[in-house]
C-alpha cells in the first residue's frame, strides 16, 4: 500500500475462506379492497426479527439484504394506491 506522506506501508492481510450469514423470521399482514373500477386501496404491516446471525472472528454482518441493518428486529407499514390498466385482452 502506497500513500504519499508516510511512503510504502506493508499491512498484512490474509483472510481467506470468511463467511457469513444470518437468517430471519417474518411475519405480514395486509389488506387489499377494490373502491372503483380499476382502482384499489391497500396496506401492510410487517416485523422481521433475527433467529442467527453467524460471526466470526474477524467480520460479523453488518448490513442484510432483504433485512437491512443487522443490529435489532424491524417493524415496516407500507400504504398502496393501485390502479390496474385496462389492456384488452
Amino acid at each position: 500500500m502506497g500513500d504519499p506522506v508516510w511512503g510504502n506501508i506493508t499491512i498484512p492481510y490474509s483472510y481467506s475462506g470468511v463467511s457469513g450469514s444470518s437468517t430471519w423470521s417474518e411475519f405480514v399482514v395486509g389488506v387489499k379492497a377494490k373502491i372503483f373500477k380499476n382502482f384499489h386501496m391497500g396496506w401492510s404491516a410487517r416485523y422481521r426479527a433475527i433467529i442467527s446471525n453467524k460471526k466470526t472472528e474477524n467480520s460479523e454482518p453488518l448490513y442484510i439484504p432483504g433485512y437491512g441493518m443487522s443490529n435489532s428486529s424491524k417493524f415496516g407499514f407500507t400504504y398502496n394506491l393501485i390502479y390496474n390498466l385496462p389492456f384488452k385482452k
